[in-house]
């Protein structure tokens, strides 16, 4: 155990240290920018998160738990409040049509998102639906809850140790579940599987595919 937790610590100093470095990188960017003079719209946000001993986990990619999910995000530029934080929910699908309001760009393409400058803007908590499947694990979050179990093909929806209901308000480090599931968590997870099945073949979905777009990914 003593060698497991030195072996996270040495992680987690290394991690750190990497951070640091691309602190110092994002600074001479923005310096570079303020000296070019030109009005520059900057977001700074990532892909993933990264466990460090949390729920027995390290790296990424192998929960939907927040230190996987959640990522940090930054906006400054013209048309954006100055020295402000929202408790809203942003997710990276919001990105391009905030991009493209702020640039006064028309399109004909319809986003899943929301302006991120609106949503910072709202009087009052706006509840979103976030849905996420990574692997054989399924995510809803609907306002300060949060389900999360496993899928399998023949017996579906499948709870196991540390999976089930989260309630967010009291229990932020998603440490007690319960198996008990909402009515309208489980019309969201049914209409999700309905449009997204399940595909053994791994081949994407129509939604999958659509969805790639609204992060930016233009391959097929």
């Amino acid at each position: 155990r003593d060698v497991a937790i030195e072996q996270i610590k040495f992680m987690r100093r290394r991690y750190m240290e990497e951070i640091m470095f691309t602190d110092q990188c994002i600074s001479e960017v923005l310096d570079t920018i303020a000296k070019g003079g030109r009005d520059t719209i900057v977001i700074l946000t990532a892909d993933h998160g990264e466990h460090f001993g949390e729920h027995n986990l390290m790296k990424h990619g192998n929960s939907l738990y927040k230190e996987n999910i959640r990522v940090p995000f930054f906006m400054s530029g013209p048309g954006i409040p100055r020295a402000t934080r929202t408790e809203q929910q942003i997710q990276l699908i919001d990105i391009a049509p905030t991009l493209l309001d702020l640039c006064g760009i028309e399109t004909e393409r319809e986003f899943r998102g929301i302006n991120i400058v609106d949503l910072a803007n709202a009087n009052q908590q706006i509840e979103r639906q976030h849905i996420d499947i990574h692997g054989n694990f399924f995510c809803v979050i609907i306002g300060k809850q949060k389900y999360i179990a496993r899928w399998d093909k023949e017996a579906g929806l499948i709870l196991g140790d540390g999976l089930g209901l989260f309630n967010l308000s009291e229990d932020r480090g998603e440490l007690n579940p319960s198996a008990d599931i909402p009515a309208h968590f489980k019309d969201a997870i049914e209409a999700a599987l309905e449009r997204d099945s399940y595909q053994s073949s791994r081949q994407r979905s129509e939604f999958q595919i659509d969805m790639g777009h609204q992060l930016g990914y233009t391959g097929e």
